[in-house]
């Protein structure tokens, strides 16, 4: 019925009566709840395409033809374009693509990723690649990217592998967007590098992020990336009075991450040479656009109030 038969095509094809056929629409007009054969179609495609009927036809279309992914369904060995969807369509742009092969649609498409099509074909296993290089056409003209792909084996009625189904994304901006952040990242830790005091950034759990090569020195490389109960075992921040190790709620960054703006001495053995210093410590939190705390930045510096042999004597003076 969905491929638009009639009764007596239909019988003929089971093999059975046409008032068979004729009781089998029926009931299946009375199950489905549906008021012709024409709905009846509507509702045996959507079972086929979402395994249920109970579906809005009009949402069909959203599921290939104006998806907002590139969707494509590819035939044989060759890879002969049979049906694209719109997002398909606007990305080859004039190309005429519809019954040729993948490659003479895009001859600069990578032996890589028509490598990956001829697996799927082969194997009838599918694939998923993230963010791998590809061509994608911007204003009539192909510029390499990045893009992200699902590779879906399709099989025939004897379930053999007769051609491959391709969702895409074009994620190019995404990537930049990603790697532009991450050269400013590398720009700041350089400028950070330059400056003498130890800055030790943390994000919203605590967990130590980012050190200057300063703070690699005074707490040591192997702290990147420690929680707070781990830097805790290690007892090397200290009250400067007491000399008391200080507890994880008194941290400096676990108070900024409370929101709070810390200005106050500490003591810390340093992981170069185990010196013992007295160090002045002031954090603050790093606040995202709507106000939420994100994270936090410690700054150790030397107490320029302290005499020269405090940073490595016994106690402090009050402050």
């Amino acid at each position: 019925m969905i491929r638009g038969l009639e009764n007596k095509q239909i019988a003929r094809e089971l093999g059975v009566s046409e008032q068979a056929v004729k009781e089998q629409v029926s009931g299946l007009l009375q199950r489905l709840n549906v008021p012709n054969r024409a709905a009846l179609a509507e509702a045996g495609t959507a079972q086929r395409i979402t395994g249920t009927h109970a579906v809005e036809p009009a949402w069909l279309r959203y599921l290939f033809s104006q998806a907002p992914v590139m969707i494509a369904m590819m035939r044989g060995p060759a890879h002969t374009i049979e049906i694209a969807n719109e997002a398909f369509r606007r990305g080859c742009a004039d190309r005429d693509f519809i019954g040729r092969p993948l490659r003479e649609v895009f001859p600069e498409i990578s032996s890589e990723m028509l490598a990956i099509y001829d697996d799927v074909y082969a194997s009838g296993l599918s694939q998923i690649k993230h963010e791998i290089p590809a061509g994608f056409l911007r204003d009539g003209r192909v510029e390499l990217g990045w893009g992200s792909f699902a590779f879906q084996p399709l099989r025939g009625d004897d379930g053999e592998v007769d051609g491959v189904m391709v969702f895409s994304l074009d994620v190019t901006d995404q990537v930049r967007a990603r790697e532009q952040l991450q050269e400013l990242t590398a720009e700041h830790l350089a400028v950070l590098d330059q400056i003498p005091s130890s800055v030790l950034v943390f994000n919203a759990e605590g967990r130590l992020i980012k050190i200057n090569e300063s703070g690699r020195r005074l707490i040591g490389v192997e702290m990147l990336g420690t929680t707070p109960e781990v830097r805790r075992l290690t007892g090397a921040l200290r009250d400067a009075e007491t000399d008391e190790p200080l507890e994880i709620e008194d941290f400096p960054s676990t108070r900024a991450l409370r929101g709070e703006h810390v200005d106050r001495l500490v003591r810390f053995r340093r992981a170069e040479d185990g010196a013992e210093l007295l160090l002045r410590a002031r954090a603050t939190p790093l606040l995202r656009s709507d106000g939420s705390v994100r994270g936090a930045v410690l700054i150790f510096a030397r107490d320029l109030m302290s005499g020269p042999d405090e940073l490595s004597s016994g106690r402090a003076k009050p402050h």
